[in-house]
């Protein structure tokens, strides 16, 4: 068992029960990670964690609204120039405090945040 645990990084969990001491040593020899609970919600508890650390993050996009870009320009700010997209929206609604995805073309050009952000009225 310690074996089938060691080749495939498990950690063996305990409810209520002790371990025998050859196990013991054969897991720590083979530095598999046993853990012992005398509660059960502490021990779903690890478990959730331990699973929630090696399932892997997902990022999804949502899209809150989108522009086009009428004209770009650019600005010099101390002595750097800076790229200037001059946009209207056509649908939802634009944050400055949200991500954006500049895409032209089918390709990304620019992800993040933006530095100015700035709403004329007509």
């Amino acid at each position: 068992m310690i074996c089938l645990c060691f080749s495939s990084l498990a950690t063996i969990y305990a409810f209520n029960t002790n371990i025998n001491q050859t196990i013991a040593v054969e897991a720590s020899r083979k530095q598999v990670p046993i853990r012992t609970f005398n509660v059960i919600y502490h021990m779903l508890n690890n478990i959730k964690d331990e699973l929630t650390k090696r399932i892997p993050s997902t990022e999804e996009d949502v899209q809150t609204g989108s522009a086009d870009i009428l004209q770009t320009f650019e600005i010099t700010e101390r002595n750097k120039k800076i790229p200037v997209a001059g946009c209207r929206v056509t649908d939802g609604s634009l944050e400055k405090k949200q991500l954006f995805k500049l895409i032209r073309n089918g390709q990304v050009i620019h992800r993040g945040k933006f530095k100015f952000f700035v709403f004329l009225s007509s």
